[in-house]
């Protein structure tokens, strides 16, 4: 049985999608500004070229942070601009932080080296004659290559500057997530290899034909080819680094001998988008249902045409074609019937299959419409885990934390129960909402009296008790 994670099936995708042509139309105008530039520096000199290549990579981050934030937090839409700006302060800090102390050493190894060697770059004696100060050479071309895509992991993981700082991001992106992250490397250098091999060629032929057919802007020409490849690495190392973040989900790869083959949750995220490709034939391709849909006719329901409403419902589902819509369907109906075993079964029903396939918003509506009864929803543990992201991403911080807990709880990792709640409420805290993070620190000091974090929820606790009083009033 193998274990992989979401990001590391995802990663493939997403070097397969940067290597298409068609994403070339939307790096033209960011290749066109990049020019600008250049051009434009070109007039005012060395002040100029910094300043220029300034602007020019808070550009590059904007574009990136747009995709990486929208992949992140599972979604397809852009952010907003006050969370591009953010993302873009966060990540010119971190990098500050360490590009001006390599800087200064790389500049002064430079000028050591040649010292030692003026042939330092003569051939393959640099591997033995350059000594010691060969692998500080080294270093600073290991670390120049893989920090700046560090910090971009960090900065799209994190939101606050203090988180970029402290010492649990590390630990999460070095030492939690490090099967992930030679992934990500591989993914990202492998996909600039393939994007290389594939357009390197035809740019070089563009930029000779230019230079024939138009010599005076034949540098011109050349850099805006230049630019294009960059402007279009944007959008890759920005969806790369989303599905990074975003996919931290393990699965077993479990094999049944049948036409398709599971992918068995072993350990849901904080935030991932699931995907699975489910064991059995029928329904696999079913359209998600319109649940509001469903609710408001269900709702004009009475007397024999909801007795006929459910009869129907009961050949659909016997017939089996469509399981999500017939167990939606039945739950709704035998809730108008005030029936609430058999309402709560179908809707556990459908809340498991719309979760197996992805379906957030399916699965956000029928809990919340079964939000007093939810104790008594038989959902899986993975099921659990997607609600409680799906949730989270609503602003529904109590509800998220319920279904945290509950995964957690029926794992068998009282811990990891602890830990979501605390989360949870640190969330809501973000959010403004202090009386439903004091609710939940409530909850953990009377449920975990001996956790290891109890005096950190004691804390939090007693500092949002005034806030939370004002709320309510």
């Amino acid at each position: 049985m193998k274990q992989i994670s979401w990001f590391r099936g995802m990663s493939g995708e997403i070097v397969v999608d940067f290597v298409k042509p068609k994403h070339f139309a939307g790096a033209i105008p960011v290749a066109a500004a990049f020019l600008i530039l250049q051009l434009t520096a070109g007039f005012v000199g060395r002040p100029g070229r910094w300043g220029a290549a300034c602007v020019a990579l808070v550009i590059y981050v904007l574009l990136a942070g747009r995709h990486a934030l929208a992949l992140s937090q599972g979604r397809e839409e852009p952010v907003g601009s006050t969370d591009l700006v953010r993302f873009a302060g966060n990540y010119l800090v971190l990098s500050l932080a360490w590009i001006v102390p390599v800087l200064v050493l790389g500049s002064f190894y430079v000028r050591k080296a040649v010292q030692v060697s003026p042939e330092l770059f003569a051939g393959p004696t640099v591997l033995y004659r350059t000594g010691f100060m060969g692998l500080a050479g080294l270093f600073l071309v290991v670390v120049l290559s893989v920090v700046p895509f560090l910090c971009l992991l960090l900065v799209a993981r994190f939101s606050g500057l203090r988180a970029l700082f402290d010492r649990s991001g590390w630990r999460w992106l070095l030492l939690e997530r490090t099967d992930d992250l030679v992934a990500f490397y591989a993914a990202l250098f492998g996909g600039f290899v393939l994007f290389l091999g594939a357009y390197l060629l035809p740019l070089k032929l563009l930029a000779l034909l230019s230079a024939k057919l138009l010599p005076g802007k034949a540098f011109i020409v050349a850099s805006f080819l230049y630019f294009l490849p960059i402007a279009a690495s944007a959008r890759f190392v920005g969806r790369l680094s989303g599905s990074f973040v975003a996919g931290e989900q393990i699965y077993d790869v479990v094999a049944d001998g049948g036409p398709f083959f599971t992918l068995r949750v072993v350990q849901a995220p904080s935030s991932v988008i699931t995907t699975t490709v489910l064991a059995e034939n029928k329904g696999l391709y079913e359209p998600k249902p319109d649940v509001n849909l469903l609710m408001a006719r269900i709702a004009g329901l009475e007397g024999e045409a909801l007795a006929m409403a459910r009869k129907e419902a009961e050949e659909a589902a016997a017939q089996g074609d469509t399981p999500l819509r017939s167990a939606c369907e039945l739950a709704f109906l035998a809730k108008k019937a005030e029936e609430a075993a058999a309402a709560l079964d179908h809707a556990a029903d459908a809340i498991n299959r719309g979760a197996q396939r992805g379906f957030d918003d399916l699965c956000a509506t029928l809990f919340q419409a079964f939000h007093r009864q939810r104790s008594s929803l038989k959902l899986a543990p993975a099921t659990l885990e997607f609600l409680g992201y799906v949730l989270m991403s609503r602003g529904k911080y109590v509800d998220a934390a319920w279904c945290y807990h509950a995964a957690a709880i029926a794992s068998g990792d009282p811990l990891k129960a602890q830990k979501k709640l605390i989360q949870a409420a640190q969330a809501a805290e973000k959010a403004g909402l202090s009386k439903e993070a004091y609710f939940l620190y409530d909850f953990f000091i009377a449920n975990y009296p001996d956790s290891t974090l109890l005096d950190y929820a004691r804390e939090a606790h007693e500092r949002l008790k005034p806030y939370a009083a004002q709320e309510k009033d």
